[in-house]
């Protein structure tokens, strides 16, 4: 018999130190979200290629994707958003034929109301097909551009942080991201000057929104504060003007190797 409790014993023991999982293992099972935002040209995509670069040396399961764009919907509006008159023309010259078709008006401007549903509608399927399937399976998905994105630049940007604006943007990701906001957001801030710089620098420059002027770049940096300012434990602010190895070390690891448990 005591033999019997002692075997028990033993069995319960190994169970507790082998099979169940620490709260950090619960917590690790579902994929981490990442993004990262900030204006053109604040180097968010040279540290998300470090950090994806990163994290598959460490073996944690990993996708990058950009938004707009990841899926065929958000692709083809990205396309749109980006370079309109460009797109315009190519659906004229392949459809022209095609008595379904009637020839777009290519140099019609959208309006900026279309503007935030064309992004939205992009987003939705984002969450749907990239972020979501991928967090349920244990991979971690990092985002260039999110949310965020929307209402900085529509809503801070163009509507300049006009109340209504903000609380439309905002009512409607609460209906399409299904409460899958990132772990953790990190927002590149460098100014306008910064920007044209470093745009000039790659040849940069010439899609629609790369060509606006000052104060719609303005608009959109103040309302990434505004955002960081009501999300403060989900956004980092990072100086853009620092080295790449300085923010990388010191601005973005302790944060990813707290969330890992590295």
């Amino acid at each position: 018999m005591k033999h019997q409790m002692f075997l028990l014993i033993l069995a319960e023991s190994f169970i507790k130190e082998q099979l169940i999982p620490t709260p950090k293992e619960c917590k690790m099972k579902k994929g981490v979200f990442l993004s990262f935002e900030g204006i053109d040209g604040c180097g968010k995509t040279t540290q998300i290629m470090n950090l994806e670069d990163y994290l598959k040396k460490k073996d944690v399961p990993v996708i990058t994707a950009r938004e707009p764009g990841g899926t065929a919907l958000g692709g083809g509006i990205r396309r749109m958003l980006k370079y309109p008159e460009e797109t315009y023309k190519l659906l004229n010259e392949r459809y022209k034929n095609n008595k379904d078709f009637v020839l777009l008006p290519v140099e019609q401007l959208r309006t900026f109301e279309s503007e935030i549903f064309l992004f939205l509608a992009a987003r939705a399927e984002f969450v749907n097909y990239i972020v979501e399937p991928n967090l349920n399976k244990g991979v971690s998905v990092i985002a260039d551009r999110f949310a965020d994105s929307t209402r900085a630049y529509q809503g801070g940007g163009i509507a300049k942080s006009n109340p209504r604006i903000i609380e439309l943007i905002n009512k409607n990701h609460d209906f399409i991201l299904k409460r899958y906001w990132p772990d953790k957001t990190f927002f590149l801030d460098i100014n306008y000057e910064v920007s044209k710089h470093r745009l000039g620098l790659i040849n940069a420059g010439n899609d629609d929104f790369e060509k606006r002027k000052k104060d719609f770049f303005e608009g959109i940096i103040r309302e990434y504060h505004n955002i960081a300012k009501e999300n403060p434990k989900r956004v980092v602010v990072i100086n853009g003007t620092k080295s790449i190895d300085d923010i990388f070390n010191n601005d973005i690891l302790p944060y990813v190797n707290s969330i890992y448990g590295f």
